[in-house]
């Protein structure tokens, strides 16, 4: 501590603003008046070279404003010469249109009487065809009409009874058949067993041949009648055949007459349809030729039409290639006043935005002017009332605590700006220096610890409050003022004090206390 109270001035204040954070005010000044103002000067040259050129700027957006109204003015002209055209062509399409209209309108009229000619010599072939076709037909009606004169004699047989009929006695035949197989097989083998006397099957001998005989005789006459039977049923077979032969024959006559009567209604009936197919032509071919007579076609006047319309067709083409010059020719200058419309709004934003570097220059000149004359003036007052304030409270401390250590009336302390002890003894102020161990160490003590009370008091950061370290705080003092560093002491009401000294009396003011002894230059705890 004596260290800092004997030190450079300069140095002790150095020392003291960073202790108490009030070197900021300095590192704010030197900052405003160099990097600062360096920053603004070095911005402000920029802004000026990028503003040199504004009203070159202004010059080149009103010549681009001229040239623009006097494309727009050729613009207005072009236009107006557009719709004029545009007006031509459109009545150019109507004429057009009215001469293709009727152009199309005789086509159609001169299609129509080809076809109707067509239609007219195909109605004249079919009245012909149709002639012929009666002429046919009459002769057919006289021929049927001499076949109709004789009708088939009715032959008819209930087809459905024959068959049924023939199918029973085919039936009775064939069992009557059967039947005379089964008896001229029996005949054949009696007949063998009557000639031999013998069975043959069962090996025994004809007792009764009497009895034999007679039914041998018996099996030939039931043979008899099956024959009989039979040759009776082939009759009657044949009679139903030759009775459905004769009907079928008449009635593929009579289908043959209902046929040629079927014909000759049919040729009358067509020979009808045909005389009222033919009126009707007739009547149609009228109407045509009175229809051909109405729509009779001028070949000169369409010719003449064909030629207007090729004439207009060519004069529409010129308009047309003409008003796509003029379209082309708008198109270009609404395209170049686009480009200068872009052109101004460009060279408008670019003369704003030198306007707003303009308006920067003038307000970095103002903060400029503001840091030199205001800024710096009121971080340097600032820091002096700060510094000010800090040195009242450390006065305070300072006076008070040397006070209770010294002890005497004539004598009293008090730092000036730069935290230099003034010592006043009888009136004068005398240097430190010039005091006795005693005193020295009293304004050591009271400056140490004012100091480190004023530092916990403002310094936030300070995780040290509650503690303090002293070494030989009390060098030259005499047992008075041992008493008083007591009572300094106890009015700290610190949580703990750690107290380096030679002096055992400072033994009873601790609570605990720690012994060093130094052995061969090497430093040891006392247990």
């Amino acid at each position: 501590m004596k260290q800092i109270l004997l030190a450079d001035p300069e140095e002790r204040l150095r020392i003291l603003r960073k202790i108490f954070d009030i070197d900021k005010y300095g590192i704010i000044r030197n900052n405003a008046s160099g990097i600062v103002m360096r920053e603004l000067r070095s911005m402000k040259k920029i802004y000026e070279a990028q503003t040199a050129d504004i009203e070159q700027k202004r010059h080149d957006r009103s010549r681009r404003a001229d040239d623009i109204l006097r494309n727009k003015k050729d613009l207005l002209e072009k236009r107006a010469s557009l719709d004029k055209i545009d007006n031509e062509i459109k009545q150019n399409e109507h004429e057009v249109e009215r001469i293709g209209r009727e152009i199309k309108q005789m086509s159609l009229d001169m299609q129509e009487c080809a076809r109707l000619g067509a239609f007219a010599e195909q109605k004249k072939k079919r009245i012909d065809s149709i002639r012929k076709e009666i002429i046919d037909n009459e002769k057919r009606i006289n021929e049927l009409d001499k076949l109709l004169l004789n009708r088939p004699i009715a032959k008819e047989i209930d087809d459905k009874d024959a068959v049924s009929k023939k199918s029973l006695i085919e039936k009775e035949k064939q069992m009557a058949v059967m039947q005379r197989g089964v008896i001229e097989n029996e005949i054949r083998k009696l007949s063998v067993i009557l000639g031999k006397g013998l069975c043959e099957f069962c090996g025994q001998n004809v007792a009764d041949r009497a009895g034999f005989s007679a039914r041998l005789d018996d099996k030939r006459r039931l043979a008899e009648t099956l024959v009989k039977k039979i040759a009776n049923a082939d009759n009657e077979l044949k009679i139903i055949e030759e009775t459905r032969k004769k009907s079928i024959e008449y009635q593929y006559e009579l289908r043959i007459f209902e046929e040629r009567k079927r014909n000759y209604d049919d040729v009358l009936r067509k020979n009808k349809i045909l005389y009222d197919e033919r009126n009707a032509l007739d009547n149609e071919v009228v109407s045509i030729v009175e229809e051909l007579s109405r729509k009779s076609i001028d070949k000169q006047l369409f010719s003449k039409l064909e030629d207007l319309e090729k004439n207009a067709k060519s004069e529409l083409i010129i308009k047309r290639r003409n008003r796509d010059g003029l379209s082309s020719m708008t198109a270009r200058l609404e395209s170049t006043i686009e480009s200068l419309d872009k052109e101004v709004e460009r060279i408008d934003k670019e003369i704003m935005e030198k306007e707003m570097l303009k308006e920067t220059i003038d307000n970095i000149g103002s903060v400029m002017s503001w840091i030199d004359l205001t800024f710096i003036p009121l971080m340097e007052s600032m820091e002096q009332h700060v510094m000010n304030s800090i040195q009242g409270e450390f006065n305070r401390f300072f006076q008070q605590w040397f006070s209770v250590l010294m002890a005497v009336e004539n004598m009293s302390v008090k730092s000036d700006r730069q935290f230099s002890p003034v010592i006043e003894q009888a009136g004068y102020e005398t240097s430190f220096q010039n005091l006795s161990g005693g005193e020295k160490t009293a304004v050591a003590l009271a400056y140490r610890l004012a100091l480190n009370k004023v530092i916990n008091s403002l310094v936030e950061t300070i995780k040290t409050k509650d503690l303090i370290i002293l070494d030989e705080p009390t060098d030259g003092f005499s047992t008075e003022q041992l008493d008083r560093v007591r009572d300094v002491l106890n009015e700290l009401n610190l949580n703990q004090m750690i107290i380096v000294s030679h002096e055992p009396k400072i033994d009873t003011y601790v609570d605990n206390v720690i012994r060093f002894y130094k052995e061969e230059h090497v430093s040891r705890i006392v247990k």
